[in-house]
């Protein structure tokens, strides 16, 4: 009889603990708040209807070349080959025959006046009748008429050259040594540093005689 008792007191209890938790969850679960899924009720968008009524593009088309489109373009005049002129070998230009007849030929050479600038170029042009062809003479000749200013600008600076100088600036000039005209006219100019005028001579005479011996760089006698 008392067995019973027992059995029948822990039942009691055990349905009062689980009466008590089915209260807690009531009470938790009116605290809880329900949040709306769309609250800015924005439309839902049916991508699978979009994408169904995109319509469909036509395949791009290219027209068909003509077989023959490239044999019919019109044909383009043959371009000639570029022909650059032969330059005159070193020993068949005038100034180069000028210059071995000043060394060699001691009439000739005896008979130029350096300290007269016009007097030497216009020996040379009638020394080259007799050394060069008829069409060097021509161009020798019409170099020294281009150059007038030149000549006039050497005789200024004659006075500052001894003759032997003169001399070598001229052999300087046929043979293109234009490091031997650097040497000459740099060595006066430091002789006349303190006389401005005669400085500005040498480098006006200086710069003609580059500009000469270019041209006869480019277009050799």
């Amino acid at each position: 009889m008392k067995t019973a008792v027992c059995l029948l007191l822990f039942f009691t209890v055990n349905c009062q603990k689980i009466s008590g938790d089915v209260g807690n969850e009531m009470e938790i679960q009116s605290d809880i708040v329900t949040i709306d899924p769309n609250p800015f009720n924005i439309p839902t968008i049916n991508w699978d209807d979009i994408l169904k009524n995109i319509p469909t593009v036509p395949p791009l088309v290219l027209p068909t070349l003509d077989p023959n489109f490239w044999q019919n373009l019109p044909t383009l005049p043959t371009i000639p080959p570029l022909v650059f002129p032969t330059p005159t070998p070193r020993t068949s230009q005038c100034t180069y025959k000028l210059n071995q007849e000043i060394l060699s030929n001691e009439t000739f050479s005896n008979s130029l006046n350096y300290t007269n600038s016009q007097s030497v170029v216009d020996a040379l042009i009638v020394q080259s009748v007799s050394v060069c062809n008829g069409f060097q003479t021509q161009k020798l000749t019409d170099l020294s008429n281009k150059y007038g200013v030149l000549i006039t600008d050497v005789q200024d600076i004659v006075p500052y050259f001894s003759t032997s100088d003169l001399r070598k600036l001229t052999l300087s000039i046929l043979q293109g040594d234009s490091g031997q005209v650097f040497n000459l006219f740099f060595s006066k100019t430091l002789e006349n540093l303190t006389n401005p005028t005669v400085t500005l001579k040498l480098s006006k005479a200086s710069s003609q005689i580059s500009m000469l011996q270019f041209d006869l760089l480019l277009n050799p006698i």
